[in-house]
């Protein structure tokens, strides 16, 4: 595959033709380049106002459709801790398609999703949480109370670590302790 031209040569060409309206025949026998490459670069330059390469892409865009990517979406928002394996094994079910991993980690990328770390909150930091259990407890004496350091029984190791989210929000998860 040929080397593309450079930038500094490109502009060259805008510059020519728009300083000194010269004709693409005449730039191409000046700057020793072909009359059609000359064209291109005028044309590109007329569509975007820019003279650099284009990125191409390979391969389709995204495979999932219009609602298919509402359900991944609603997917992660609804579980954000949820493993590419589990989202293509509910997919499999869903459609009866099998993705690969690789397809939907893509898609979530062009959907502008990103990986983060979940940050969970603890429910003790509700008002009503910490309300009603006030009430559960107060019917006990205090003497009847025992209170055991969290590190010894705390289970946070077997909750995620990391979820997907929309980029640019922080993955925030409450309702942590409700399960232990």
């Amino acid at each position: 595959m040929p080397i593309p031209y450079s930038l500094d040569l490109r502009w060259r060409i805008i510059w020519i033709a728009l300083a000194w309206h010269s004709s693409p025949q005449h730039i191409s026998r000046q700057l020793s380049v072909s009359e059609r490459t000359v064209r291109r670069y005028l044309k590109m330059f007329e569509e975007t106002g820019d003279v650099r390469p284009r990125s191409r892409r390979s391969g389709p865009l995204c495979l999932f459709g219009e609602y298919e990517q509402l359900t991944l979406l609603k997917q992660i928002l609804e579980n954000p801790g949820i493993y590419l394996h589990e989202i293509q094994q509910q997919r499999f079910h869903m459609f009866g398609v099998d993705v690969s991993v690789s397809t939907i980690c893509r898609t979530l990328k062009f959907m502008g999703c990103s990986r983060q770390k979940i940050q969970h909150i603890a429910l003790q930091q509700s008002e009503v949480c910490r309300a009603r259990f006030m009430s559960e407890i107060s019917v006990y004496d205090p003497a009847m109370l025992v209170w055991v350091d969290k590190t010894g029984c705390d289970r946070r190791n077997s909750v995620w670590k990391f979820g997907y989210s929309v980029r640019g929000y922080l993955l925030v998860t409450t309702g942590f302790w409700q399960e232990l």
